[in-house]
C-alpha cells in the first residue's frame, strides 16, 4: 500500500475514533444472579460465574476517551506497578469481553450488549495500535518490544477472533480483519526472528502459547506462508527449547512451576493441534522426554486421605519455589504413558466437578469484592477452559497407579543415572532398596539455585529431606559467618562408581552399579565428599575454620523427634524412622522450629556445626 495512502487511513482510523469519543459509551449493567442459574453452567463453565460476578467492573474499567482509549485502567490482572498504558500483558482481558459479548449461553446477559461491544472494538483497536512495525509487543517500559507480551497477547487475541467469528456476534468487520493482520504480523516475528527465537530458547513457556494462536489465525485466514514458518517453529522449538535433560528451558534452566506455563499452553491448543500429525509428531516427542524428566524428579509423599501427592527436587528451581505437585489436567496422557503418573483420574474430576457445584450452591451470588488493585484477582485465561471444554481426557486409577508404579523411585533394586545439560548441569539420581536420591551440580544459572543433595526419599517414610531454591529451606555448608551455602554457588563436582570417574553425557545415562560417590569443592575452604552405598548416605567435610551444615528436612506432622548427642531420630506414626548420626567429636546439631508446608507435613531446619571437618550419616530404619 503506497504510504500516503496509509497516511491518510491512519489519519482517517484518528478522526473516526475522535469522534467516537464524543459519545457516551453508557454503563455495563452488574450481572443479576437473582434471574441466573447454577444449573445452567456446563461442568467446563463452573469457573465462569465468579468472573460473571465481576465483569461488569472491570468491562467499565475500559478508559473511553483520549491517547489511551481502550486501556484498561484497573490493575487486576498485572502486578500493580506494571500496570501501565504500554504494557500489552493488560491488553489480554480483551478475550475477557470477546467471551462474555460472544457466548450465547442462558447465563449471559451480555451477548451482544452494545456497552460491552464499543469497549471491546476499544480494546482490540488498541491492541493493534500499540503493536511496533516488526509485529511486537512492549510490556515492562515503552520500548520492550519482546516475546511474553507478543505471545500471550497474540494467544489472547486469536481467542477474541475465534469466538467472534464462531459466534457471528455483531462486530466492526474492518476492526476484525485489523486484529488478524496483526496476530499474522506477531506470529510472523516470533516464528522467523532470530532474536525471538533465541529468547525462546530461554524461556519456552513464552513462545509455545503462539501455537494456539497459529491454529486459530491459519483456521480462520488460511496463509500457506504462515502456516510453513509455523511448522518450522514448533519442529524447532521441541528439539532446542527443551534440555537434552528433558526439562523445558526457563530463565535457561529447569523451573517445574513456570513450566506448568507450557503444559497449559499446550492443552489449551491440543484439541487443534492433535489433528496434525506434523505439528502433535514432534511435540508428543518432546512431551515424552518432558514426562521422564518429572518422572526422575518427583517422589512419591505418603498422606493419610489417600491423595496422590509430589514432592520434588526444587533446589534447581530457576524462577519458582514450586516444590509439591497433586494431579492435574494433562490431555496429552492419553498418548503419553508416562504422563498418565501426573494426571488427575476420571473419579477425581467427578468428585472435584460436585464439589465445585455444591460450594458455588452455598455461596450462590455472594462472590465477594473483587480485589484492587491485585495482581491476579481478574485473569482472562479462564476463557480458554470455558470456551471449550478442553479438560476431555482423563485417567482411570488403574492406568494411573500402573504409571506410578513405574516411577524411578519405585524401581526395584538398584541404580545410578545422570540427566545431563551442556550447561553444565547434571541430576544425578541414586535408587536403593533403603532411599531414593537427587544430587544436583555444575553451573548455578541465577543465584536462588541451590544445588548439592536435593531431595532424599523413601517409600514408607516418604520425603526426609528436600531443598527449595529461593526460600531458607537450603541443603549444604555455611561458612561461620557467610550469608549464603557453599552450594547456592556453581561447583564441578566429581562423580565415580567403584573408584572409575565418570563423564557426563548430554541426555539420560544410567551408570554401572555400585556405590556412587561424589567429590566436589567448598569454595577455597576445603571439600565434601557424599557417599551413596546400599544401607545410607554418608558425607565427610573437610573446611578450614568453623562451619555448619544445613539440612532442610521434611517432618511429618505426626511424627515424634529424638534427639541425643550426635543423634537425631524422626519417627512416624506408622513406625517408619529417619536418622542423622555423627560421631564427629564436637559437633552440635540444633533444630529449628516447626512450618507446616503442607497436610500433615513440616519442614524443619537442621544445622550440624563443627570446626575443621565433620562426618554424618543418613539412613531409614
Amino acid at each position: 500500500m503506497p504510504r500516503a495512502l496509509l497516511a491518510f487511513f491512519a489519519f482517517f482510523t484518528l478522526v473516526v475514533f475522535a469522534r467516537a469519543d464524543t459519545a457516551a459509551w453508557g454503563q455495563v449493567p452488574a450481572a443479576d444472579f437473582s434471574k441466573i442459574r447454577l444449573e445452567d453452567f456446563a461442568d467446563h463453565e463452573l469457573e465462569v460465574p465468579e468472573y460473571l460476578s465481576h465483569f461488569a467492573q472491570v468491562a467499565n474499567a475500559v478508559a473511553e476517551r483520549g491517547e489511551h482509549r481502550g486501556y484498561l485502567d484497573l490493575a487486576v490482572n498485572r502486578d500493580p506497578k506494571d500496570n501501565r498504558p504500554y504494557n500489552a500483558r493488560i491488553m489480554e482481558m480483551q478475550m475477557a469481553l470477546a467471551y462474555f459479548y460472544g457466548v450465547d449461553r442462558p447465563w449471559n446477559p451480555y451477548r451482544g450488549h452494545p456497552a460491552v461491544r464499543v469497549r471491546l472494538e476499544a480494546m482490540l483497536d488498541r491492541w493493534t495500535r500499540i503493536q511496533n512495525p516488526d509485529g511486537l509487543f512492549a510490556e515492562y517500559s515503552p520500548n520492550n518490544y519482546s516475546l511474553a507480551p507478543t505471545n500471550f497477547g497474540a494467544m489472547a487475541a486469536a481467542q477474541a477472533v475465534e469466538i467472534l467469528r464462531e459466534t457471528k456476534a455483531p462486530f466492526d468487520e474492518a476492526l476484525l480483519r485489523r486484529v488478524e493482520d496483526a496476530l499474522r504480523a506477531a506470529l510472523f516475528a516470533m516464528f522467523t526472528r532470530e532474536d525471538m527465537r533465541r529468547h525462546a530458547r530461554d524461556w519456552s513457556n513464552q513462545f509455545s502459547g503462539s501455537y494456539y494462536a497459529a491454529l486459530i489465525s491459519l483456521r480462520h485466514a488460511p496463509d500457506a506462508r504462515l502456516d510453513f514458518d509455523f511448522v518450522a517453529a514448533v519442529v524447532h522449538a521441541s528439539a532446542e527449547d527443551q534440555s537434552p535433560a528433558g526439562y523445558h528451558y526457563e530463565q535457561g534452566g529447569p523451573d517445574f512451576g513456570y513450566s506448568g506455563v507450557h503444559e497449559n499452553n499446550l492443552r489449551v491448543a491440543w484439541p487443534l493441534l492433535r489433528a496434525r500429525a506434523d505439528l502433535s509428531r514432534p511435540l508428543l516427542a518432546a512431551e515424552a522426554r518432558w514426562n521422564r524428566w518429572l518422572a526422575h524428579n518427583h517422589v512419591v509423599q505418603p498422606v493419610t486421605d489417600g491423595r496422590l501427592v509430589y514432592l520434588i527436587n526444587a533446589g534447581v528451581n530457576t524462577r519458582t519455589s514450586h516444590a509439591l505437585q497433586t494431579p492435574r489436567s494433562l490431555p496429552l496422557a492419553e498418548l503419553v504413558a508416562e504422563a498418565r503418573a501426573f494426571a488427575t483420574t476420571t473419579d477425581e474430576r467427578r468428585r472435584e466437578l460436585a464439589a465445585r457445584r455444591e460450594a458455588l450452591a452455598r455461596s450462590w451470588g455472594d462472590f465477594g469484592k473483587l480485589a484492587v488493585p491485585s495482581p491476579y484477582s481478574y485473569r482472562p485465561g479462564f476463557v480458554y477452559g470455558a470456551w471449550r471444554q478442553l479438560d476431555d481426557y482423563t485417567v482411570t486409577s488403574a492406568e494411573r497407579a500402573k504409571a506410578v508404579a513405574a516411577l524411578p523411585c519405585l524401581a526395584p533394586g538398584r541404580f545410578n543415572r545422570q540427566l545431563h545439560d551442556a550447561l553444565p548441569f547434571t541430576v544425578t539420581l541414586v535408587r536403593r532398596p533403603a532411599y531414593y536420591a537427587a544430587f544436583n551440580s555444575g553451573r548455578i544459572r541465577v543465584p536462588r539455585q541451590n544445588y548439592g543433595l536435593g531431595l532424599l526419599w523413601n517409600e514408607k517414610f516418604g520425603a526426609a529431606l528436600q531443598a527449595v531454591a529461593g526460600t531458607p529451606w537450603a541443603a549444604g555448608v555455611r561458612t561461620e559467618g557467610a550469608d549464603k551455602l557453599h552450594e547456592q554457588s556453581s561447583f564441578t563436582a566429581r562423580t565415580s562408581v567403584g573408584g572409575a570417574i565418570i563423564a557426563p553425557k548430554p541426555g539420560e545415562q544410567t551408570l554401572r552399579e555400585g556405590d556412587l560417590r561424589v567429590v566436589y569443592p567448598l569454595g577455597d575452604r576445603g571439600d565434601k565428599t557424599v557417599v551413596f552405598s546400599d544401607a545410607r548416605v554418608t558425607t565427610e567435610i573437610t573446611h578450614r575454620g568453623a562451619f555448619a551444615e544445613q539440612l532442610p528436612l521434611i517432618v511429618p506432622s505426626d511424627a515424634k523427634i529424638e534427639t541425643s548427642t550426635g543423634r537425631v531420630r524422626v519417627q512416624r506414626a506408622d513406625g517408619a524412622s529417619f536418622v542423622i548420626e555423627t560421631a564427629t567429636p564436637g559437633a552440635r546439631i540444633s533444630l529449628g522450629e516447626p512450618e507446616r508446608f503442607a497436610e500433615g507435613l513440616n519442614r524443619r531446619r537442621m544445622e550440624i556445626a563443627s570446626e575443621g571437618s565433620l562426618r554424618y550419616e543418613l539412613s531409614f530404619r
